[in-house]
Parts: structure tokens; C-alpha cells; sequence
């Protein structure tokens, strides 16, 4: 997963309300992995996930502006691994002294750190030092950042994961109601295929449909090969995903009059952060995910 299309809004809101619901799992705070502490310091939020095992995300946010500062402990980048022990080269430069300075804490340690990405007050382009990895280092962000559950669905998945049936006390009603998901969404309008379930809509008579449902329609398409789903906005452009390879979903605008499409692939966890944040037109989406165009 990459922080592409994630706003500050919705990255604080997303770490404070798993942190809530996780209270509600496990009373023991010392064995909880998500936390956040809207007054860790003056004009600072801290958002935590700590697995137990030795890796974390730290999360600040600061007058509009993030960072976020991830560690593996198994990875070739980690201070610890390196033949002389320090930073690996590049992680925070470029990051302001007025925001690196908020890492000196001694307990968010700084120098536990194998990737570092910052947001600026303003901006929507996500910021990492110059790394350079020469023998294809994994700094562990692929895996960390899927740690941050975006909407219900991906919270259900990790309480499962992690706390097994003890994650059935949270009604799905209520993880809903906290990640604030409702009706209102760009997904009014929908034709799809999935072929497992054999569903089927046509794209000139889409139907009206709520967030919900699409999502779990969506759910289905991701769960194997060989699903479809797609999405009409108010000028009739279609947006269409479909899954033929697990784990990758094909992001596809069709351009009738060029007769071709407008075609990417993006992860799983990408692919969940773009149906919550989907906006119209759709079109608007083919610079936001770097689209190429495909001839039919």
C-alpha cells in the first residue's frame, strides 16, 4: 500500500476511531496495538500502532501536516541491521527542522525508523526523503501501512484477524456508525458483474444504490479472480475495476470515442481508500491514478 489519495482528515479520523473500537475489545492498554492521544503535546495528536513484536507506525499530526514514521524490526534498513549503527541515509532529509524536531521525544524514537512520509499543510502529494536501496532493501512499509484500517470493512478484517471471536461483541452497525460511513457517496449509480455470484446490471440502466451495498459488492469482487464491478457517474462515464489476479485490481475508464481505455492497477488497500474517497466525475480520475491508455 502507498498514503496516495489518503487526506489528513481522513488518516487522523481513521487512526482515532480504530483506537475507540479497540477499547472496546481489550480493556488492557498495555496490549492494545492502536492508540491515539489527541494532546500528546502543545498543538500535537499522536496516533500509534504497535504490534507487540517490535514493529510500529508513529503518526503526528501538527497544524495540518503529517508524518508518519514506520519501523520494522526485521528489515535490512533498520539501524540495528546495519554494519555501523545509524538512520539509514535519506529517511528524514527534506522533512523541516520545525517537524523533525517533534520526533526528538524520547518516546516516539526517532532513530527507530525504516521509512518516513510526510504531508504538508496545503498539499495532496505525499513526501519521502531521497532513499536509495541498492540490493532491494524492504524498509517494511508494504506491509506496515495496510495496518491502518481506512473503513469498516478493513477493521473487521484485522479484530477478526487479531482477536478472533472475542471481535464479534462490536456490531457491525456500530463500526460503521464510527467510521462515519453512510449513504452519501459517489457510488449512487452502479452496473455490475461478479461473475461468482452471478449478479448482473447493465451499464445503460445502472442502478440506484447506497455506500453500503456497493462496498459489499466491491468486497466481492476482491475476494477472488474473475469479478467485475462498475460505477456510472452523472455524465454517463463509467469507472470499472475487476480482478483476474489475486491481491491486484485493474482500474479501467473506458473512452468510447478514442476506442480504448484509460487503464492502472492498483492494490487491494488502494483500491479501499479509492471507493472511499470517490468522487464525480470520474474522469477526474485518470491523472489520480497515474492511468495509461489501452486501445481495445
Amino acid at each position: 500500500m502507498n498514503l496516495r489519495n489518503v487526506t489528513y482528515d481522513h488518516l487522523r479520523q481513521s487512526m482515532k476511531v480504530t483506537a475507540e473500537l479497540e477499547v472496546q475489545l481489550n480493556d488492557d492498554e498495555g496490549t492494545r496495538c492502536y492508540s491515539f492521544y489527541p494532546e500528546w503535546m502543545s498543538g500535537v495528536e499522536l496516533a500509534k500502532y504497535e504490534n507487540g513484536s517490535g514493529d510500529d507506525l508513529i503518526i503526528l499530526f501538527y497544524k495540518n501536516n503529517i508524518i508518519v514514521k514506520g519501523f520494522d524490526h526485521e528489515s535490512e534498513v533498520s539501524p540495528h541491521a546495519r554494519e555501523k549503527y545509524g538512520i539509514w541515509p535519506g529517511i528524514y532529509d527534506g522533512l523541516s527542522e520545525e517537524l523533525l524536531d517533534l520526533l526528538d521525544d524520547e518516546a516516539l524514537m526517532k532513530e527507530h525508523v525504516t521509512f518516513c512520509y510526510w504531508l504538508l499543510d496545503g498539499d495532496d502529494e505525499w513526501i519521502h526523503g531521497p532513499v536509495k536501496f541498492e540490493n532491494e532493501e524492504d524498509d517494511g512499509s508494504s506491509w506496515l501501512l495496510k495496518m491502518i484500517p481506512f473503513n469498516s470493512f478493513q477493521f473487521k478484517s484485522w479484530a477478526q484477524y487479531y482477536y478472533g471471536e472475542n471481535a464479534d461483541k462490536l456490531e457491525k452497525s456500530r463500526i460503521e456508525a464510527v467510521f462515519e460511513e453512510d449513504n452519501n457517496s459517489a457510488l449512487s449509480s452502479v452496473f455490475y458483474c461478479t461473475y461468482q455470484n452471478g449478479e448482473e446490471v447493465d451499464s445503460s440502466n445502472p442502478i440506484k444504490i447506497n455506500i453500503l451495498e456497493a462496498k459489499r459488492l466491491c468486497e466481492n469482487v476482491i475476494s477472488g479472480t474473475d469479478n467485475f464491478i462498475g460505477f456510472v457517474d452523472e455524465e454517463g462515464t463509467t469507472l470499472q475495476f475487476y480482478s483476474d489476479k489475486k491481491g491486484v485490481i485493474s482500474a479501467d475508464i473506458p473512452i468510447v470515442a478514442e476506442k480504448g481505455s484509460l487503464v492502472c492497477e492498483i492494490s487491494y488497500s488502494e483500491f479501499m481508500v479509492l471507493i472511499d474517497s470517490l468522487e464525480q466525475p470520474f474522469k477526474d480520475y485518470a491523472n489520480t491514478l497515474d492511468m495509461n491508455f489501452q486501445p481495445w
